[in-house]
């Protein structure tokens, strides 16, 4: 049986495994085509060799192989030596077999700890070992990017959390004193110049030239109703009255004040059951639904908007749209709305997805499960 000789097909079954052997050895380059060609597997062989580190890098900067399997005696340099400028080109490599004539469990043991998936020992591998040393250096190399990659993912998603967290604690900061700095400019001058009237009028009967008495209490009911206005706005900007009266109503007050302030129509259709939703999968809908409509009005540039809350199949849907610029999701800005958005979502088992609209314009689509919404009454409302 002929040798593989490099680059040339095999005549096992297809895919193919793309090989690429750095050795300068020509009789171990032959001797290794052999046992590729002669391996019992289902996958062909397509050997690449390269006898230095250099025409190794050039040739994987042009077609990135399978595996790489690596002679770590070369003329150039030897033993872990090799690895190490292998590995300073700083590219990204494939999975990584290393082979030495040297039986040294210390030198395996740090070839493995500096990325090669195998180790194997010239003179002691044949056919069938060298075909599954490579399948499985691949399988191992695949399972330790995807690890890698999702490692990565998932530090970004706590470093996003993170700043969320932050953020929230910010504006927490931030609302407080907002709130404090109201309750003392306007409630506490009210309230102020409440108590002084009050003394004025308990020391009995006006003087010559003061204000009746009539118009006096006049007065005072005018300041008590600007503290009720007063402790209205407040409690309305921190929690909506709308939501005490059910979900449909909060939505519905919502869309009117949006369409208030916008001058747009924004067409609303809600299911009658949503009021039957748990308190606090009906506060997240109509957070994610205030937060959906505040983006429209600063950034969409719309002309329709449409606001959706039904059932879809186990669970609710809420859908808001709009044909104004539309959005890309695949770019984040530094703002934190949509994080908010799907860390809400995400709490009570929901999905949250935005995306650009065929037509124009962009929707927001939250699906939340009926086991996190109410299960019991909702089972139980007619369909």
């Amino acid at each position: 049986m002929a040798p593989a000789k490099p680059d040339s097909p095999q005549a096992a079954m297809a895919p193919a495994v793309d090989v690429l052997l750095i050795e300068d050895n020509a009789a171990d380059v032959r001797f290794f085509g052999l046992l590729l060609e002669s391996a019992p597997t289902a996958s062909s062989f397509r050997l690449r060799h390269a006898a230095a580190l250099a025409g190794a890098m050039a040739m994987l900067q042009e077609r990135q192989p399978d595996v790489i399997v690596l002679d770590l005696g070369l003329e150039e340099s030897s033993g872990l030596a090799t690895l190490q400028r292998l590995l300073a080109y700083g590219l990204r490599l494939p999975a990584l077999v290393v082979m030495s004539g040297l039986d040294d469990e210390d030198v395996a043991l740090e070839a493995l700890q500096a990325g090669a998936q195998d180790y194997l020992i010239k003179g002691q591998i044949d056919s069938r070992q060298l075909a599954r040393a490579i399948r499985h250096a691949i399988e191992r190399h695949q399972a330790d990017r995807a690890i890698a990659e999702r490692t990565a993912e998932l530090e970004r998603s706590r470093e996003l959390v993170r700043s969320l967290g932050a953020r929230n604690a910010r504006l927490l900061e931030e609302e407080r004193r907002r709130i404090a700095r109201e309750l003392h400019d306007e409630m506490g001058q009210q309230l102020a110049a409440l108590r002084m009237e009050i003394a004025v009028l308990r020391q009995g009967p006006a003087p010559a030239g003061a204000v009746p008495a009539d118009a006096a209490l006049t007065l005072l009911l005018e300041r008590v109703d600007g503290l009720v206005v007063s402790i209205r706005r407040i409690v309305a900007e921190l929690r909506p009255p709308a939501l005490d009266g059910g979900l449909a109503s909060a939505l519905d007050w919502l869309v009117a004040e949006f369409e208030r302030q916008t001058r747009l129509v924004c067409e609303i259709e809600v299911d009658e059951r949503a009021d039957l939703l748990s308190a606090d999968a009906a506060a997240m809908i109509f957070r994610i639904a205030q937060e959906s409509l505040n983006n429209i009005r600063r950034h969409a540039a719309a002309s329709k908007v449409s606001l959706h809350l039904g059932r879809l199949g186990n669970g609710f849907e809420l859908l808001v749209r709009d044909d104004g610029s539309g959005f890309d999701p695949s770019i984040r800005s530094t703002g934190f709305g949509i994080l908010g958005m799907e860390e809400r979502a995400r709490a009570l088992g929901g999905t949250l997805a935005i995306a650009r609209r065929a037509g124009g314009g962009t929707e927001v689509r939250l699906q939340l499960p009926l086991s996190e919404c109410d299960p019991g009454p909702l089972a139980a409302a007619p369909a």
